[in-house]
């Protein structure tokens, strides 16, 4: 079985974490529960939000806005920047995937034996998880709708200026 949980770009668990925000990374970790058992490879991460989804790992493949790390370990990290598209509202986004699991190249069969065994079998498993946002229309505030709205009014004002200085060449 797997755990999954919001962690640092380091692979440190954090339960404290606040509601994601447009434009913020997201690191999920991936971690075996099992002795002796790794994450293989990451096959599929997905953030799903009503009829919007992003596919952020798709049989495998990361997206150019997402990375893998420590494939083949105990713990995998998974980082990507959810599209903006998944914070319109501030209802939940839900992450799910899916990983294979193998044995850890080198397990023994009792801990006072050197006799190593070879288990070249893989197992898929799926895991979820939900992260609390900001949705950009529910909160005027958040650093991208405050950007937005300022570069709005700079070109406003710039195209004001422009119109009134043709008018006053004529």
């Amino acid at each position: 079985t797997v755990e999954v949980y919001r962690c640092t770009k380091n692979k440190n668990r954090n339960d404290n974490f606040g509601p994601l925000e447009v434009g913020n990374n997201l690191y999920i970790c991936v971690e075996s529960r099992t002795d002796g058992i790794v994450i293989a490879e990451i096959t599929d991460f997905t953030a799903i939000k009503k009829d919007t989804s992003y596919k952020a790992v798709d049989k495998g493949n990361e997206d150019s806005n997402t990375f893998v790390q420590g494939e083949g370990t105990g713990i995998v990290v998974i980082g990507t920047r959810p599209r903006t598209s998944l914070f319109e509202d501030s209802s939940p986004i839900t992450i799910q995937g899916s990983s294979i699991l193998a044995a850890s190249k080198e397990r023994y069969l009792a801990s006072d034996s050197a006799e190593k065994v070879n288990d070249d079998r893989a197992s898929s498993t799926s895991f979820e998880i939900e992260v609390q946002i900001i949705g950009y229309r529910d909160d005027d505030s958040s650093a991208a709708v405050v950007a937005a709205k300022n570069a709005l009014s700079s070109i406003c004002i710039t195209f004001l200026c422009l119109i009134a200085a043709a008018f006053s060449i004529f």
